[in-house]
């Protein structure tokens, strides 16, 4: 099932800041979301994700089929790595969290209170609990925020591999930096949309590009803001 969204407006504080937006994000896709500051970007995804309505336009496919994850990581300080991904596998009713744990090298932090975590374990803790969710569509705000290259790594490597069992089959994300797996192959593809900011009055664009087997990621450009589908 196609995440279809047409004509859409939306607005930070009351203000349109994007307007007649629209894609199609089919299985095995990603969409990209790139654009200067202020520009909407961020207030495009959680419109996407449910988290506010449109101004005008339709958004379908999605309903309670998206995760979300933003600029907060959602975790509890004091509750361990384990029960804070336990506590979210309870809300979505999974039981597995293994996967989600190996995912992102968490293992070693299982029995650590999340709050004495730093800013990139705490990262990697957040998108950890993405997996237990086991919704098909994944929308993320700046994923690789306060990670480092071998967490960078780890989080294109899940994404790639996307066991059955927490397979993403869409995500909405934004970044600025390359997402690469350990085998230096960037992933996915994504596809191009045009939306004006009257904020700003400029132009916020996505590239689409789908890199040939072996690519360098380098050469693919860097992940902005977007959509993936499995």
């Amino acid at each position: 099932m196609k995440l279809v969204v047409r004509d859409l407006t939306v607005a930070r504080g009351g203000v349109p800041v994007l307007e007649g937006v629209g894609f199609d994000l089919a299985p095995s896709r990603a969409l990209v979301l790139r654009g200067p500051n202020g520009s909407g970007k961020t207030t495009l995804l959680r419109t996407v994700a449910g988290l506010q309505p449109p101004l005008e336009g339709a958004i379908e496919g999605a309903g309670e089929r998206i995760a979300y994850a933003g600029h907060s990581d959602g975790l509890k300080g004091m509750l361990s790595v384990t029960e804070n991904l336990a506590f979210w596998a309870r809300v979505f009713g999974t039981r597995d969290i293994a996967p989600a744990l190996a995912g992102f090298d968490l293992e070693f932090l299982a029995d650590r209170p999340a709050g004495s975590l730093s800013a990139g374990q705490k990262r990697r803790l957040g998108l950890a609990r993405l997996m237990v969710t086991e919704r098909p569509v994944w929308v993320l705000d700046e994923p690789t925020v306060s990670l480092d290259s071998a967490s960078v790594a780890l989080f294109a490597e899940a994404v790639r591999r996307r066991p059955s069992a927490w397979a993403p089959r869409r995500a909405c994300c934004r970044e600025s930096r390359p997402a690469c797996s350990g085998s230096g192959r960037c992933w996915p593809a994504c596809c191009r949309w045009t939306a004006s900011s009257r904020s700003t009055g400029r132009t916020a664009r996505s590239t689409c590009w789908r890199p040939r087997p072996g690519l360098p990621c380098g050469r693919a450009g860097a992940l902005a803001s977007g959509l993936l589908s499995s």
